[in-house]
């Protein structure tokens, strides 16, 4: 039966764009972070704040400048279980920034503190993804474009030195442009059909969505430090176009698309954090951190074509609303560093470790984010420049290779434009094979106390 080869039924493409932790974003932001294994909730500094726990907020007093950079490189090789070649992720090195700007009033009514801050933070995650456009993976990805922010603003404040509390107003600004293949055989698929079959199909969406980030930080003796988290679901909304390449069979047949729009609802999961941190002495410290992602709460994601229509002669089309099921799970990590002020209050020294599990299912595994679960080191340094504080962090990803036999990904074919009732082409089961990856993660931070420096404090 005569299939038509357009590609706007893309709207079964994956969305690796836009998510936390251990669904298809990692690793943590912050050179410091980064360099204790992400342990940093009981009471994180500077920009850390904004993602990890706000009560850190309070810890300002004056003005405050932070910038973060972070540059990361994602390994990725799929070996599918074809003839078809191994693929490779040639992405190259993605950068992702960080800043805030906070001041701390100092008492203030009842507060011993009052601060207030604004900034953002980049994706914790690899916005550039690239993979050969006639490879085995591209039915599932081709390659990505994207990039989150998260707009930030802050208020927290302290009870004498036992209690530190903060809110964060934010608002999830994003883009996100990629490409995956669409069969449109008139048969139904081997490897053996190439790229005759095969549209092209873009995405380009972005759109914004608010959500809150409340923490707190509870000093129960001296030298303990408890910090609690939260972050609840919401869903990011965006719009934008679909747009199709179409494979030359189609192009061949007459095929066209009318239309162009679309939105969709991605949900976002449920964050808790908590910290304990313990100071050893007077120069060294300790801190574990267990975190908690609601990752069951994104079972789909929901894909709504704004008439979008796909014509052949005098026969027309029209896509339909559609969920993309993903099934995730829960997830959780366990984290654990120190710092080391081998010099004190000019060079502290770091390391660190982390344990997370994916809410990735095996049979879910693909190649648009290495996170089937990880193991990771952290070592950094912060050193102080006529009183500014410079960080440095690097950390390794290993992440467990994973072979697929059982694979739950289909395909993505056109519809059928033979006649307005003829059936479409069943959907081939796509990546199976062995999946192999792994992360490298720099950051570089500035920390610099203004008020300090002109001896305000």
């Amino acid at each position: 039966m005569l299939k038509q080869a357009s590609g706007l039924s893309l709207f079964m493409f994956l969305f690796p764009a836009l998510a936390f932790g251990a669904g298809l974003e990692f690793p943590d932001n912050g050179a410091m972070a980064m360099g204790r294994g992400g342990a940093v909730a009981a009471s994180p500094d500077g920009a850390l704040a904004l993602q990890y726990n706000p009560a850190g907020l309070a810890k300002n007093k004056g003005f405050h400048l932070d910038v973060e950079y972070k540059l990361s490189d994602m390994n990725v090789t799929y070996t599918p279980n074809t003839s078809e070649a191994a693929v490779s992720n040639n992405g190259g090195i993605f950068p992702a920034p960080a800043g805030l700007i906070a001041y701390g009033f100092g008492e203030v009514g009842p507060f011993s503190n009052l601060a207030i801050g604004a900034g953002g933070y980049g994706p914790s995650s690899i916005g550039v993804v690239e993979y050969p456009v006639d490879g085995a993976q591209r039915y599932a990805l081709v390659d990505s474009d994207y990039f989150i922010a998260m707009a930030t603003t802050s208020l927290a404040v302290s009870w004498e030195d036992w209690l530190d509390v903060g809110f964060n107003m934010q608002m999830a600004v994003g883009r996100a442009k990629f490409r995956k293949a669409v069969y449109g055989g008139v048969v139904e698929y081997a490897t053996a059909y190439g790229a005759d079959y095969d549209s092209v199909s873009t995405v380009d969406v972005s759109g914004s969505s608010p959500v809150w980030l409340a923490g707190i930080t509870l000093r129960p003796i001296e030298g303990l430090s408890v910090g609690l988290s939260y972050r609840p679901q919401f869903n990011f909304e965006g719009d934008g176009t679909l747009t199709t390449e179409v494979s030359t069979l189609g192009q061949a047949l007459g095929v066209e698309a009318e239309g162009d729009k679309a939105s969709m609802v991605v949900p976002f999961p449920q964050v808790a954090r908590l910290g304990l941190m313990y100071e050893l002495g007077k120069n060294c410290l300790i801190e574990t951190n267990f975190v908690y992602e609601g990752w069951s709460a994104m079972q789909t994601i929901d894909v709504v074509p704004d008439d979008i229509k796909l014509v052949k002669g005098a026969l027309e089309k029209e896509l339909p609303s559609i969920q993309i099921v993903r099934m995730y799970r829960d997830a959780w990590s366990a984290r654990v560093g120190g710092d080391w002020a081998v010099i004190p209050d000019r060079l502290t020294l770091r390391g660190g470790y982390t344990y997370e599990t994916s809410a990735i299912k095996k049979n879910y595994t693909s190649v648009d984010n290495a996170n089937w679960g990880r193991n990771a080191v952290g070592l950094g340094l912060s050193v102080n420049l006529w009183g500014a504080w410079l960080d440095l962090g690097y950390s390794h990803h290993f992440i467990p290779s994973r072979t697929l036999t059982d694979s739950k990904h289909e395909q993505t074919v056109s519809p059928c434009l033979t006649s307005a009732t003829c059936e479409d082409i069943p959907a081939a089961t796509i990546g199976n094979g062995t999946y192999e990856g792994s992360f490298d993660i720099f950051g570089l931070a500035v920390r610099v106390p203004f008020s300090e420096l002109r001896g305000d404090m």
